[in-house]
């Protein structure tokens, strides 16, 4: 990784990332009471002055991968055997109480 531009204290930084993520998950709130609103309307295309949607139907098929497994009785040697483990560096922001 590349060495930070701009050196900002600790305390700054881990503010701007908490306040930061604050304000993507009030975002994504109001997306998703937006979209269901549209969505309320009923299949069709809405047209805003900036953009589009359409509203449509999909179907999604997903598929059970642990009861597979367990109904084919594959053994846990064949799993571990395609099962990749790296560590992965992770930082987790959550508000201070």
């Amino acid at each position: 990784m590349g060495k930070p531009k701009k050196l900002l204290n600790v305390t700054e930084l881990v503010d701007r990332i908490g306040c930061i993520k604050a304000n993507i998950a009030d975002l994504k709130a109001q997306e998703k009471e937006a979209l269901e609103e549209l969505k309320e309307m009923g299949i069709g295309e809405r047209q805003g002055r900036l953009f589009e949607a359409n509203v449509f139907t999909q179907s999604r098929s997903t598929t059970a991968w642990k009861e597979v497994v367990a109904e084919a009785k594959v053994p846990q040697r064949i799993i571990d055997k395609h099962t990749k483990t790296q560590d992965i560096l992770v930082c987790k922001i959550t508000a201070r109480k």
